[in-house]
Order: structure tokens, then C-alpha cells, then sequence
């Protein structure tokens, strides 16, 4: 599995242990009263001498659910609780330094007794060489 797959897989995780009604999906949109999570973009910022590389993967946040409240608490939830961890996640040749918000959970549209609300993650981490 590629290092951007564990980190992905690694994020889908931290969400999932944070709690939640459903378990976290990947892809672009969330099941019915769910989350999912998808890479939006990325880019190394950073190339070390030994050839590690720091790396910012933007992940789109989204939730749905019946409920307008329950959907936007939810991603709130979750960006608070990201935003202050104070262990993350490390695989083979890879540690996550950093998750922040990028875009805060904001509405997107009602569709079939659903609301979505969407927002964005900003994850960094640094791989060696």
C-alpha cells in the first residue's frame, strides 16, 4: 500500500475512533447519515538532501444526515478533535506531523431528506528517504 494510502487510512481511523453513527467511507460522497473522506490535492513542500520529503495531502471532510445539526456537529467535532491531538499516527517510512483546517464545515445542499456539509482537512507528514 502506498504511503499516501496509510496516511489516508490512518485518518479514516483517527475519525472513526472519535465516534460517530457510521462508519467513515472513502470516497466523494457520505452514505445516508455518514461520513467520507477524499484526497482533494497535494504537494511536496519540503525534499531533504537524504530524500525525505514533507508532504501537504488536502482531504475533503463531508457529512449527511437527516439532520442539518447532527451533520454540521459532527464535522465540527472532528475538526476540533484533529486539530488537538497530541500523538499522531506514524507507518513505514512515514509520520503524520500536522492535521489543521483548511475549509470549515459549510453547507452544501439537501437532497432527499439529507443534509451535506462539506469542509476540508490539511494533513502533513514527513517521509524518509
Amino acid at each position: 500500500m502506498s504511503m499516501q494510502a496509510q496516511v489516508l487510512e490512518a485518518l479514516r481511523n483517527l475519525i472513526d475512533a472519535r465516534g460517530g453513527n457510521a462508519p467513515v467511507t472513502v470516497g466523494p460522497m457520505p452514505p445516508e447519515n455518514g461520513i467520507s473522506i477524499l484526497p482533494a490535492a497535494g504537494r511536496v513542500t519540503q525534499t531533504t538532501l537524504a530524500g525525505g520529503e514533507t508532504v501537504t495531502l488536502e482531504v475533503a471532510l463531508n457529512a449527511r444526515n437527516a439532520s442539518q445539526a447532527a451533520a454540521l456537529e459532527a464535522l465540527c467535532a472532528f475538526h476540533e478533535a484533529l486539530a488537538r491531538l497530541d500523538e499522531l499516527p506514524a507507518g513505514t517510512g512515514w509520520q503524520m506531523t500536522a492535521i489543521h483546517s483548511s475549509a470549515l464545515p459549510a453547507y452544501v445542499e439537501q437532497e432527499e431528506g439529507q443534509w451535506l456539509y462539506g469542509s476540508a482537512l490539511m494533513v502533513e507528514y514527513s517521509t524518509q528517504g
